[in-house]
């Protein structure tokens, strides 16, 4: 997520088509920034300018698209594994399964920070260049601007920043 949008699945790329939509990209961008919600607040960040019925119309086959996308094994009976609905609340279930690279990245400056704290900057400089390496560009890139989005985009650009200038004076 961080640069643009791609997932592996056994180290290979997902080429699906898909993962081409626009809303699909965008669905994901925000259950990754908003991993427990409500389908309101989706509904409400991605179609702000449709009737309830519509964007409930549209919330629906962009979810269904986007499971079959990220669980192409899934019958259409089975629950899904990495998006969880109950009643209103939508969940998106992160871990060993499923991991995202703004976790690995916010992983990598909590570690160097905790090595810079223990005079240990040799620990730091390697955490400092993951975090690095890890940021392929903007957040989310390829997703519209939305109001839900700038505010964290600013937040990855300023860590990868700070990482990044930390890492030169280290080297």
């Amino acid at each position: 997520t961080l640069g643009p949008l791609e997932i592996e699945r056994d180290g290979a790329p997902v080429t699906d088509p898909d993962i081409r939509r626009e809303r699909v990209r965008a669905l994901l961008a925000y259950l990754v920034s908003n991993r427990t919600t409500t389908r309101a607040a989706i509904v409400t960040a991605l179609w702000p300018d449709l009737d309830e019925r519509a964007a409930a119309n549209n919330l629906r086959v962009t979810f269904t698209y986007l499971l079959r996308l990220l669980e192409p094994w899934r019958t259409a009976r089975e629950s899904a594994y990495f998006v969880r609905f109950d009643g209103p609340t939508v969940t998106l279930v992160t871990g060993e399964r499923l991991r995202i690279d703004i976790d690995q990245f916010e992983d990598h400056v909590v570690r160097a920070g905790r090595a810079e704290a223990d005079g240990t900057p040799s620990l730091a400089l390697g955490h400092h260049l993951a975090a690095v390496e890890l940021y392929r560009g903007e957040l989310h890139e390829g997703v519209p601007d939305a109001e839900w989005l700038i505010l964290e985009r600013e937040h990855f650009r300023t860590r990868f920043v700070a990482a990044a200038t930390r890492a030169g004076q280290l080297l």
